[in-house]
């Protein structure tokens, strides 16, 4: 997201996503209308979809060309990460703690059974709650998966900012992502593996509000 800074003598900088960043893009062509009231639309619901059929494909193999090692492209510079066992918690941020702990998940399989998105404070991220069933070492549990993405705003474009380092330019991706639609990336992600019979668990979606 962008960092803007007031002084009038310093050009606006911009914490850009690294040069092999990989992005959930919504096509322009999906961006609903905006409800009454409310001058830009919401796009919580066709970004939660985008996220679920990209992200666990990574695990299951369904994918094409996805490798799991490419999912830690998807977080940005500053995310934060965990996942819980039980009553085990393990907190990560950085890009290479952020690839150990994805990697720890190798072989699992998620079977996504509700998900509810909502618009960010602003209105312009968005965060989700997903649930469903995992399989994980050969064990089924439920999950509870809640994921703020941050939407990576166009004015890059217009202000690519000091360029002090090698990072700061904007990678051919994530041109093509602007092209297409609207780039979103993860910043917060947490991921709970929840005890219980998953046999109780009822195949439902809940409605997302926008």
């Amino acid at each position: 997201h962008p960092q803007q800074h007031t002084s009038a003598t310093q050009p606006i900088t911009f914490d850009l996503p690294t040069s092999d960043a990989l992005f959930i893009t919504i096509p322009r062509l999906e961006r609903p209308p905006a409800l009454p009231g409310h001058p830009d639309p919401s796009l919580a619901v066709p970004a939660a979809r985008h996220f679920i059929s990209k992200y666990y494909a990574y695990f299951d193999g369904m994918q094409l060309g996805a490798h799991l090692g490419d999912l830690v492209r998807y977080y940005t510079v500053k995310a934060q990460k965990s996942i819980s066992i039980g009553g085990a918690h393990s907190v990560v941020a950085g890009k290479d703690d952020i690839a150990t702990q994805i990697q720890s998940l190798a072989g699992s399989s998620f079977v996504v059974r509700g998900v509810v998105a909502q618009d960010s404070a602003g209105g312009k991220g968005v965060h989700m709650l997903v649930t469903g069933v995992a399989t994980l070492n050969g064990n089924s549990m439920h999950f509870a998966h809640s994921i703020s993405l941050v939407p990576i705003d166009d004015a890059i474009l217009r202000y690519p900012g000091h360029r002090e380092n090698a990072a700061n330019t904007i990678s051919p991706t994530l041109t093509e992502a602007f092209g297409l639609g609207y780039p979103y990336q993860i910043h917060n992600d947490a991921l709970a593996f929840l005890s219980g019979d998953v046999g109780t668990c009822q195949q439902s979606v809940a409605q997302q509000p926008q």
